[in-house]
């Protein structure tokens, strides 16, 4: 199978072509495998690629690429006892492999126990072969937030955008750990330099909510909403709204907020309670009874109800 699509896909490029060029070779056999796998996982077809990573692996079962692309593909179908095998056997074959311990530092301290024996312990060994390694010294710094110790994860979260200053990751951390500090806008606007994605607008926007500034707030939502509709986004100029005391267009964003996500509890109470300010009893009780639906145990919602009645 695996020769014949290589070979129709040998004429397709000659028929192509209308030239030749004595340096366009046959590339060797192992690396048409790999691309082979690529090609499954980039149109996401992974159990293909799962088929075809263990063939290439049961004929040599000792090469370090095979055995972190196998753990890959097995990583992808959430088999992570084979993923933390092959790693492991990789780190057999080559105790110094930065990208073995990189994985199984993902996997260990990402996926599984972040506070764990085994996480704590690749952060370390990965450390000794590179005390530069990006990825252990991000875990790392992710430890230190587990244990409450906020600034030694800053100063290593800094480590790595010292190291990498695109670091988004690195840098989402540092914004959130400095909170209402002026150094948390300037994580933000870094980011968003790099990447103006809906997290670095949403971040910045939660930053000014915090810090009462409350237009600047909007706008940074309002930005975040052009990359990426959420409810979270909407929801929170409502609520920027409501302290402004602009109830028409906080009632307004609290219903763009429910449109995205109709079970969204938050923004039923939040819409009811701006009808009330307005009110407009009848739609303030409806939204109360709504939330009541939604979480039967809703004390606030049930108070609020009584008292309209």
């Amino acid at each position: 199978m695996r020769s014949s699509y290589f070979l129709i896909l040998f004429f397709f490029i000659i028929s192509c072509s209308e030239f030749k060029n004595s340096e366009i070779k046959t590339i060797r056999s192992e690396n048409n495998k790999e691309d082979l796998i690529n090609f499954f996982l980039n149109k996401g077809e992974v159990d293909s690629a799962h088929i075809h990573i263990e063939k290439i692996y049961n004929k040599d079962p000792d090469n370090w690429e095979n055995l972190i692309k196998r753990g890959d593909v097995n990583f992808l179908l959430n088999d992570y006892e084979v993923s933390k095998n092959s790693w492991l056997k990789c780190l057999e074959i080559d105790n110094n492999n930065e990208s073995c311990y990189n994985k199984l530092i993902g996997l260990y301290c990402g996926v599984l126990e972040l506070d764990g024996i085994e996480c704590r312990d690749f952060i370390s060994k990965a450390l000794k072969v590179n005390k530069r390694n990006k990825t252990a010294l991000f875990f790392k710094a992710k430890n230190y937030i587990f244990q409450e110790k906020y600034s030694s994860a800053i100063e290593t979260f800094e480590k790595v955008v010292q190291l990498d200053s695109n670091n988004i990751r690195a840098l989402n951390e540092l914004a959130i750990l400095y909170d209402t500090n002026k150094k948390s806008e300037f994580y933000y606007n870094k980011m968003i330099k790099i990447d103006s994605s809906f997290i670095s607008f949403y971040g910045l926007g939660m930053y000014y909510q915090k810090k009462n500034m409350y237009k600047e707030a909007i706008k940074s939502y309002l930005n975040a909403i052009k990359n990426e509709t959420k409810r979270e986004a909407y929801y929170n100029i409502g609520y920027c709204y409501l302290l402004m005391n602009n109830l028409i267009k906080a009632k307004d964003y609290f219903s763009n907020a429910i449109n995205t996500d109709p079970s969204y509890l938050e923004a039923y109470y939040a819409r009811a309670y701006t009808y009330k300010k307005l009110d407009e009893i009848i739609l303030a009780i409806e939204d109360f009874k709504f939330c009541l639906m939604l979480e039967p145990g809703n004390e606030d919602a049930r108070l609020q109800l009584e008292n309209l009645k």
